[in-house]
Formats: structure tokens, sequence, C-alpha cells
């Protein structure tokens, strides 16, 4: 509480009181987003072992498909962490961004 001195001839004082007001946006906590990012195409057919994926059992060979998958794709990608505001919106891209500022 701030108070000042009368105003002109008045008889009494001012108080300023303080905003208790805090925006949605800084009430909330950023989101933390991981992403993949491919950083070149799966080329390992060469030295693949076709001979793992022939098995009589149905379960067994696609559980060796989806390691196979889970070990090329870990392999051939980086990952990449980012916050994200909350009143930031998802739809601006770099791109509409940049069309923004070339319109201004």
């Amino acid at each position: 509480m701030l108070f000042r001195s009368p105003i002109g001839t008045s008889d009494h004082c001012a108080i300023q009181l303080p905003s208790t007001y805090i925006p949605a946006h800084k009430k909330q906590k950023k989101k933390m987003l991981i992403k993949q990012i491919i950083d070149q195409e799966l080329q390992d057919q060469d030295t693949t072992n076709w001979s793992l994926f022939m098995n009589e059992d149905v379960d067994q060979t696609i559980n060796t498909i989806i390691d196979y998958i889970n070990y090329e794709v870990a392999s051939n990608s980086t990952t990449k962490q980012y916050y994200i505001n909350n009143n930031q919106r998802p739809w601006i891209t770099a791109e509409i961004k940049g069309l923004n500022d070339t319109k201004t």
C-alpha cells in the first residue's frame, strides 16, 4: 500500500493498492516437447540379416521386426528438446512469422 499526500484542497489521502493480477501465461509452467529428427534415410538394407525375420513363431517375428525398426530409428535420428510457452500458438511457424515481419 502506498499513501500519497492530499491532492489540492482535498481532505483525504490517495491510496495506491498494488495489483495482485497475474497473467495466465505466467501462472502456468512451460511445456517441454521432445521431437525426433531423422538425419538420413535408412540405408542398411545390404547389411541386414534377413534370416532373423524368417521364424515360425509369429510373436517372435513381430518382436524382432519392432526391435529392428526401433534400432534403426535410434541410430539414424537425433532428439531435440524444446519448450513452448502457454501463449505460443502452435500454428504460427517460422515461415509465417517471416511473412508477418515483411508485411509490417
